[in-house]
């Protein structure tokens, strides 16, 4: 285990709605410990918990642990342990379920104990390692309470790694088990959130037969996001359904409104501004992002869309710009796209119509509250990427990335954001992108360079020739790269020649093109990659499709389809903004991925995850994410001490 001094562990920022734990899941084993009623001293401990002051309910509890002997003290060290993983101090939870003495615990606390322990992998990224302890438990001898803890974890579990079908399975096996009303309804909520995710033919293919429970969720969710031609197309589907799965616990009018409401949220403004530039180096993006606004415009205009005005960028200063918007009678703007322009012009005063800004620059802490900013962030891919590689239990990382400032970027954000997880970072290059041959970056990446200056000094010693075979280094878990659909297709075979064959890869969507060449791609076989979802969004009968929108999409290049997709999502988001405001955890299923708001007002993109199999781009399913969480440093020297003292 890692020192207490350490400050980094990651901590789950469950991005899903599936993802959430039911605050009393933790219930008695065989021995029961006495009711707060029953113990007058536990009172301030619990009192702390219900008003979400964790550590100073950890605090507590390891207060009376101290005092006590088991097994109540077991008792309260596992209460101790759980406070601290609810207010996010993983360091301080493992050293406190350490401690707990297991041959004093029945079979049921034992269970518990397990529990406990899964709660803290998957609070550190250990999806997997969580899912096997999991598996050790007889779920069938747990305790009620013990059983929603144990399936609620196994949801969180499989939705973290992006299996949102066997999430909601388990959510399912939940339900029987709750009584509140409130717990009912969030636990609905989360399974049809959560299946709502999910492309139309993913649903139509998995779906299981009626009247399997699971199987009217799916096609209950398949009905309301199939775009029917009219209402009487609809209530027949539900008709249909109602037949099929007779006394199903989905509320169809409640998710048929909530549905609407995604739809609605909020009135598209009368009047849009598109701020673009008409010329210049940004003018080809600019051009391929306005025809996604458009098309997307098309696709909606019976439902009295807005006025669109284009001002270039070019022509006038920004501020000026966008009074003369105002004076025009914009209700909304959306661009800048140059990122100097996005930071002039949140750096007004104020801004009386909001902006949707087509970059995402760092703002100063005092920018406009309606000014939102949206863009294909490459650190979106990176995180993901990262997150995957954390998920499947990688811990030292290597990096390779082109010599250049956006290679440069990446390397250094993902170099960040894995050693904020925890993770190490034993080497990064960099290597010429406008060459063929990477041989020298990759043999000083696996240290390949050391094994040949190690062989010549023993021939050296030796003084004669002896049988040489270059061996790579052996300490890392995988590669991070970053590279074109061209350059990745050298660097693979590359790696292979020098022995790293078996070397994981994981990659941002630069190295994908879009389309599906076999033959171009099979150098590029086992290589994992985020990118936009392809797979949903190229499907016939999804409302908001590349296909519905415009069949000559898909002979554009990749990196064009994407700002097209990202024209169509800044349009359709709109109505949104306000929705995805008030909550962390709403979505917006849009062609760039599945959108969210940060506490910045800036949107990011949940990607979906794919690998190389005989050439072929395959679906992983929706890509993780992990959010670093640090702990105050004060607060590790006040736990150290009260640590101490129950040693």
């Amino acid at each position: 285990m890692k020192s207490l001094s350490r400050s980094f562990l990651p901590f789950i920022a469950l991005t899903l709605l599936l993802a959430f734990f039911f605050s009393g899941c933790s219930t008695t084993s065989k021995w029961q410990p006495p009711t707060t009623s029953e113990l007058p001293e536990a009172i301030p401990a619990e009192t702390f918990l219900e008003q979400g002051n964790y550590n100073a309910a950890a605090q507590e509890f390891l207060r009376l642990a101290e005092q006590t002997p088991p097994p109540l003290r077991e008792h309260y060290l596992i209460r101790a342990a759980e406070a601290f993983i609810q207010g996010g101090n993983i360091i301080s939870a493992i050293t406190i379920a350490d401690k707990v003495d297991v041959s004093s615990l029945s079979s049921q606390s034992r269970y518990q104990l397990t529990l406990l322990y899964s709660r803290i992998d998957i609070s550190m990224g250990k999806s997997e390692q969580a899912l096997e302890r999991l598996d050790t438990i007889p779920a069938a001898e747990l305790d009620p309470g013990f059983q929603i803890t144990y399936h609620t974890l196994r949801a969180n579990a499989f939705s973290i790694m992006g299996n949102l079908l066997e999430s909601a399975r388990e959510r399912v096996f939940i339900a029987p088990l709750l009584y509140e009303n409130d717990d009912i309804e969030k636990n609905n909520a989360a399974i049809f959130e959560g299946l709502s995710l999910l492309s139309i033919r993913t649903l139509e293919m998995l779906q299981p037969p009626a009247p399997d429970r699971l199987g009217g969720w799916m096609a209950i969710t398949r009905i309301l996001k199939t775009p029917f031609e009219n209402q009487e197309q609809l209530e027949n589907a539900i008709d249909e359904w109602h037949q099929q799965f007779p006394n199903h616990p989905a509320d169809v009018d409640v998710f048929r409104y909530k549905k609407t409401a995604q739809l609605t949220a909020s009135e598209m403004p009368r009047s849009i501004a598109l701020f673009l530039p008409q010329s210049g180096s940004f003018s080809k993006a600019a051009l391929a992002i306005q025809k996604g606004i458009i098309s997307a415009y098309y696709l909606n205009k019976e439902n009295s869309p807005p006025s669109i005005h284009l001002y270039d960028t070019e022509k006038a200063d920004i501020t000026t710009l966008y009074q003369t918007a105002i004076t025009d009678g914009a209700q909304l703007v959306i661009g800048p796209l140059n990122k100097k322009r996005v930071l002039a012009l949140s750096q007004s005063d104020s801004l009386p119509i909001p902006v949707l800004a087509l970059n995402q620059p760092k703002l100063a802490e005092n920018s406009p509250a309606s000014f939102y900013q949206f863009s294909l962030s490459p650190e979106d891919e990176v995180e993901q990427s990262a997150a995957a590689a954390w998920l499947k239990g990688h811990r030292t990382a290597l990096i390779l990335t082109p010599a250049s400032g956006f290679g440069h970027r990446l390397a250094s954000h993902f170099a960040n954001y894995w050693q904020a997880l925890g993770g190490d970072v034993l080497e990064a290059q960099s290597y010429p992108p406008k060459q063929t041959d990477f041989s020298a970056s990759i043999q000083q990446l696996l240290n390949l360079d050391s094994s040949k200056l190690r062989y010549k000094r023993v021939r050296r010693l030796l003084n004669r020739d002896i049988k040489f075979e270059p061996r790579r280094r052996q300490d890392a878990d995988f590669l991070f790269l970053a590279a074109t659909a061209r350059n990745a297709r050298l660097i693979r075979p590359q790696l292979q020649f020098f022995r790293a064959s078996r070397l994981p890869v994981y990659a941002t969507s630069h190295l994908y093109n879009g389309r599906d060449n076999p033959s171009q791609n099979i150098d590029l076989d086992g290589i994992t990659f985020t990118d936009i979802p392809w797979d949903e969004i190229q499907q016939e009968g999804e409302a908001t499709s590349l296909l519905a929108i415009s069949q000559s999409w898909k002979n554009l290049p990749a990196h064009e389809q994407r700002l097209l997709a990202l024209g169509v999502d800044a349009y359709n988001v709109i109505p949104q903004l306000v929705r995805l405001q008030q909550s962390s955890t709403s979505r917006y299923s849009g062609l760039t991925g599945k959108l969210y708001l940060d506490k910045k007002n800036r949107l990011h993109r949940q990607l979906n995850l794919f690998y190389f199999k005989k050439g072929t781009a395959r679906p992983i399913g929706i890509a993780p994410h992990l959010q670093p969480s640090i702990i105050p440093p004060e607060e590790l020297v006040e736990n150290e001490a009260i640590l101490d003292a129950i040693e």
